[in-house]
């Protein structure tokens, strides 16, 4: 679930609030957390008096991806959730990195998968102390969506393909060193964030709102933790070239004595082979494409990996029976086809519900 609140401030203008609020579940999206959140997105975008909005998440967690049990009893049930709940959470990002006026996601604590496409879509990015962040879909048998096509491609040639095919994790620090977050806080700021934004200087003007909220995000106390990634980065991206077995043999052999990277290794290792082929024709085919073009290549790729077997093999294992043991349609990289990976890119006779994004 999802709850929202409206918190006026000194001048009588509002900030809107969004808080995921499935704590046991790590906030988790569901379908139905993801359409409250874009119906109240867009009642507030027509309101005047809504200075900003805040994102964040309740607990320990911003937010740890999509609910994949629920996707996975869907496509036993054979009906339309998965086609529905990867259209809206689409749409709900595509609206963050379009929304008319600021929006500060905080990023505390857990952020993956779908929450990182949250993240990334906020025009003000917080990171804190405690942000542990990875696209870890190798793991399950899907792959880096919400836009991750796009912003994987940002980062320096080779790293994005890395942090895909491994589900490597990385800090706040990190994320600020790599573009994918704007602020790194103390966690502690979270508390006293409402009382500094009910006394700004807000007006009726976005762009105005959005130094505001800029120079307010600048005066909190900044945490003090350095990058785990960063300083390998170079030797990793350098490692990254050629075909997916010549990277993963390059990355075998690097001497990264750091258990971020063994388990990062680990997850390439026994994480799904067809996943790290769709992470790498992804990013190829991504690049150039517009964010709305993005976003409708995944919805196609979503749905593909809803139709093929690993997907609701690997969240079974990773998560249902949690044996651990996912039985993968292909053994190992070199074994899958060129057309498998293919035949994910496409999908016949069905209309792109995304096709109006602009």
């Amino acid at each position: 679930m999802i709850t929202t609140h409206e918190q006026k401030t000194q001048n009588n203008f509002s900030i809107g609030w969004i808080t995921l609020n499935l704590p046991k579940t790590l906030n988790a999206l569901t379908l139905d957390m993801v359409t409250a959140a874009q119906a109240q997105l867009r009642e507030w975008a027509d309101r005047p008096d809504i200075a900003c909005v805040v994102l964040q998440g309740e607990g320990r967690a911003f937010c740890a991806g999509g609910d994949v049990r629920r996707m996975r009893e869907g496509i036993l049930a054979n009906d339309d959730y998965c086609e529905r709940f990867f259209e809206h959470e689409y749409r709900l990002d595509h609206a963050l990195h379009k929304y008319p006026k600021p929006v500060l996601a905080w990023g505390h604590g857990v952020v993956m998968g779908g929450g990182l496409g949250l993240l990334m879509g906020a025009s003000h990015r917080v990171v804190t102390g405690s942000t542990r962040l990875a696209m870890p879909e190798i793991s399950i048998g899907l792959y880096p969506d919400v836009g991750a096509s796009f912003f994987l491609n940002q980062l320096p040639q080779g790293l994005g393909l890395f942090l895909g095919i491994t589900g490597c994790e990385w800090n706040g620090a990190d994320a600020l060193a790599l573009g994918m977050a704007d602020y790194l806080l103390d966690d502690n700021s979270q508390h006293t964030l409402p009382g500094l934004l009910a006394v700004q200087n807000w007006t009726a003007n976005a762009m105005g709102n959005h130094d505001v909220l800029s120079h307010t995000l600048k005066q909190q106390p900044s945490a003090k933790i350095a990058p785990q990634l960063m300083p390998y980065a170079d030797l990793i991206a350098n490692a990254c070239h050629g075909t997916l077995q010549q990277v993963a043999t390059a990355l075998s052999t690097l001497r990264i004595d750091e258990a971020w990277f063994e388990r990062a290794l680990s997850n390439l290792t026994h994480g799904c082979p067809v996943t790290a082929h769709i992470v790498a024709e992804q990013l190829k085919r991504a690049q150039g494409l517009s964010l709305e073009d993005v976003f409708r290549m995944e919805w196609i790729v979503s749905i593909q990996c809803t139709l093929h077997p690993d997907f609701p093999e690997g969240v079974r294992a990773q998560l249902v029976d949690k044996d651990k043991q996912p039985r993968w349609v292909y053994s190992s990289i070199t074994a899958v086809p060129q057309t498998y990976v293919e035949n994910h890119f496409s999908l016949a006779n069905q209309a792109n519900p995304l096709q109006d994004l602009r």
